[in-house]
């Protein structure tokens, strides 16, 4: 597997540089090579449109990985290590990602995870598992425990179901729940 850039991210996180190839043509980027994840499989595949001051989460993913890739505007991937065995646990970071920056962040799962954007933007993501609500999990992403600095709290635009999130509290209580019962 290609090294990645590692700066104060959760343990497992891998956010990969991008080599784009550029010419008087124009770019070409390759956004996923499998070399470069753990994983070897993506099931799924989304493009998802987000207007500005969104903000997407805080959810973690009992089963699946997620891989993801701007391809438009910016956005600021928060993470939070909710993994009790991982020695980065309870560490969290806001890490900009644009298409100028030419990186893709894999994140495994037990990491929460969500997503403000500063711009309108387009954001591609592969799952490692189809799409199902009950493999997510999801906090308040305002909950102070997060420790994420969100630059927006007051106009964030959030659905209804993370307006509605419990505290990261019950949400750490829940994934240890079913990891001490799954393995």
């Amino acid at each position: 597997m290609e090294k990645s850039v590692k700066f104060g991210l959760p343990n497992d996180v891998i956010l990969t540089p991008l080599k784009p190839i550029t010419d008087s043509r124009g770019t070409l980027c390759e956004a996923f090579r499998l070399d470069r994840v753990p994983e070897k499989e993506f099931v799924q595949w989304n493009l998802v449109r987000s207007n500005v001051g969104t903000l997407r989460g805080v959810h973690v993913h009992k089963n699946r990985a997620d891989y993801l890739v701007v391809i438009e505007g910016e956005m600021l991937l928060g993470l939070y290590d909710m993994r009790r065995n991982s020695p980065t646990f309870q560490q969290s970071t806001i890490v900009s990602i644009t298409p100028e920056t030419h990186k893709a962040a894999y994140i495994p799962t037990g990491v929460a995870h969500g997503f403000y954007f500063t711009q309108p933007s387009l954001t591609m993501y592969g799952l490692t598992e189809y799409w199902s609500m009950a493999d997510e999990m999801g906090c308040h992403p305002f909950d102070a425990d997060l420790k994420l600095n969100w630059p927006e709290t007051e106009n964030a635009k959030l659905s209804d179901r993370d307006q509605a999130a419990g505290t990261l509290a019950v949400m750490q209580a829940e994934y240890d729940e079913w990891v001490n019962k799954n393995g």
